[in-house]
């Protein structure tokens, strides 16, 4: 009996030929989307049973007006402003928004208005998929994420 297995191993080793199943992949489907100034929504569907939700958006960095900086650093600390924006946004996408905000009223006007958001998550399988500068020194990169529904 190992001698059969043996036989048939060394006989796909030769012939190069496997008992895989190879599948013909379609491109993908798009069935609706979603598109705002900083975030865009397509809902993917690969296979009948495998349908993505992909997340774009484009986060903005600006460089610090700081003397004290040389130019390359004001511009890594843009270009890094801008990822960093990107994940908040898909973060915010995914996670919600937490929003604390406060009125203070005097004699029938507003004497101080604050409004204070948060978000919090972690993110795996974010790809940054490009970074341009705009004419004024603004980093804008844009991030993607693919989610299983």
């Amino acid at each position: 009996m190992t001698q059969k297995y043996l036989f048939l191993i060394f006989s796909m080793l030769i012939t190069g030929s496997t008992y895989a199943n190879t599948e013909v992949v379609e491109p993908p489907l798009i069935r609706s989307s979603y598109q705002s100034e900083n975030v865009s929504y397509d809902i993917v569907e690969i296979a009948p049973s495998k349908k993505f939700l992909n997340i774009r958006v484009v986060g903005y960095g600006a460089a610090p007006q700081s003397k004290e900086l040389s130019l390359t650093q004001k511009k890594l600390m843009a270009y890094r402003a801008s990822q960093l924006d990107a994940y908040r946004l898909i973060a915010e996408q995914l996670n919600g928004l937490y929003m604390l905000s406060s009125t203070i009223n005097n004699d029938m006007k507003v004497d101080k208005d604050t409004i204070q958001t948060s978000v919090n998550g972690t993110l795996k399988g974010v790809r940054l998929m490009n970074t341009e500068w705009t004419a004024d020194g603004v980093a804008r990169t844009i991030a993607e994420i693919s989610i299983p529904q």
